[in-house]
């Protein structure tokens, strides 16, 4: 594909989709931040290690889909999206997100499963807005205090990292709904997490460290009960023994 004439038509006709998944891109041209009337930009599946920081330069951007490609960091120009309510940068190579991460003011889903991450960045505390996040299959060996200023989150994936333990600040997330927390290193839940009334999904816990082999045994149906009981077993019964 010619991506620069697929982009100069884009510009052309004030094109609000731009669609340039699964052609073997390696690389994404400075031109695409011409685009002023974008709203949504795919380029997922692709063989890109870099995108370009003009990026940045599309300010109505809602959507961008970065999945699938071998990006291994991100161009600090990303946090000039200021509209953007949905990114997805799962299956990549991306050990560290940029702070500018947190100028997303807008920005309502942020997915970036079966990364390299090992931290996330204190700024994530600043996506106000955001819903879902899915950071699970990466390296994480703990998680930012300020997590628990995400106010809107309803779901949260942490499956698959390094975690032991989880901030107390989590419990601030009155509103989370869902919670994935298996195949970590888990030894135990901060007392905290008594605050999430309104979790009515947590899963992953029967793989992990706290999860005694006592409590296994007297609780087949464990696994099936709400959310609420399970955090109830847990903080009542001084953990899963």
């Amino acid at each position: 594909m010619d991506v620069s004439a697929a982009i100069a038509r884009a510009a052309a006709t004030g094109a609000p989709v731009l669609d340039l998944s699964g052609q073997g891109l390696t690389r994404v041209p400075a031109s695409i931040g011409t685009l002023a009337e974008l709203d949504v930009l795919n380029l997922s599946g692709n063989a890109l290690t870099t995108v370009p920081d003009e990026i940045g330069r599309l300010r109505g951007l809602s959507v961008l889909y970065l999945y699938d490609n071998h990006l291994a960091e991100l161009p600090a120009g990303i946090g000039g999206l200021g509209q953007l309510e949905q990114l997805d940068l799962s299956g990549n190579q991306l050990a560290v997100l940029p702070s500018g991460i947190g100028e997303l003011a807008a920005l309502r889903a942020l997915e970036v499963r079966g990364n390299r991450l090992r931290e996330l960045p204190d700024r994530i505390g600043d996506l106000r807005r955001l819903e879902f996040l899915d950071a699970g299959s990466n390296q994480l060996a703990s998680l930012p205090a300020r997590i628990g200023d995400l106010a809107s989150l309803r779901e949260l994936a942490l499956d698959g990292n390094r975690l032991t333990t989880l901030p107390p600040e989590l419990g601030r997330l009155t509103g989370l709904t869902h919670l994935r927390l298996g195949d970590n290193g888990l030894l135990a839940l901060p007392s905290e997490l008594r605050g999430l009334t309104n979790l009515v999904e947590l899963t992953g816990l029967h793989d992990e460290p706290l999860m005694s082999a006592s409590f296994l045994a007297g609780n087949d149906g464990y696994w099936f009960a709400g959310a609420q009981q399970i955090l109830t077993a847990y903080f009542t019964g001084g953990g899963f023994s």
